[in-house]
C-alpha cells in the first residue's frame, strides 16, 4: 500500500510540475504573442499617423505653393499690361527677367513702369534686380537716391 501511496504522490507531483511548466509555456506564448500584436498595431497606427501628416503637409505646401504662383502670375500680367499700354511691345529680354521675379518685385514695377520715362529706363532697372531671392525691394533704393 505505501507504493500505491508513493506512486500517487509521485503522480501528483509530476502533474503539478506539467501544470506549471505549461502555465509558465503559455503564459511566455500569450506575451510573445501579445507583444508582437502590439507591434504590429503601434507599428499600423504610426503608418498611419504618417500617412496622415504627409497628405495635410504636402495639402497645406501646394495649397501654399499655389497662392503663390497665382498670385506671381496675376502681377505679371498687370505688369505686362502696363507696360504694353505705356510703351507698347514688351522686348523678349524684359519679358524673360519678369518671370524669374517674385511677386513682390513684380507689384513694385508696376509702379517703375508707370513712373519711367521710356521702355529703356525701365528695362535698365529690371536688368539689376537680384533673381530668384528673397525680394529686398526697389522702392527704398529709389526712395534713398531721391532723399
Amino acid at each position: 500500500m505505501r507504493e500505491a501511496s508513493f506512486i500517487d504522490e509521485w503522480l501528483q507531483e509530476k502533474l503539478r510540475e506539467g501544470l506549471e511548466k505549461g502555465r509558465v509555456e503559455g503564459l511566455l506564448e500569450g506575451l510573445e504573442k501579445g507583444r508582437m500584436e502590439g507591434l504590429e498595431k503601434g507599428r499600423m497606427e504610426g503608418l498611419e499617423k504618417g500617412r496622415v501628416e504627409g497628405l495635410l503637409e504636402g495639402l497645406e505646401k501646394g495649397r501654399t505653393e499655389g497662392f503663390h504662383d497665382g498670385r506671381k502670375a496675376s502681377s505679371q500680367n498687370i505688369l505686362l499690361r502696363v507696360l504694353n499700354h505705356r510703351f507698347g511691345k514688351v522686348p523678349f529680354e524684359v519679358f524673360s527677367a519678369l518671370t524669374h521675379l517674385t511677386p513682390e518685385q513684380l507689384e513694385d514695377l508696376v509702379d517703375v513702369a508707370l513712373s519711367a520715362s521710356n521702355s529703356e529706363t525701365f528695362a535698365e532697372v529690371v536688368k539689376h534686380l537680384p533673381k530668384e531671392r528673397a525680394y529686398e525691394g526697389i522702392r527704398p533704393r529709389a526712395e534713398s537716391a531721391g532723399a
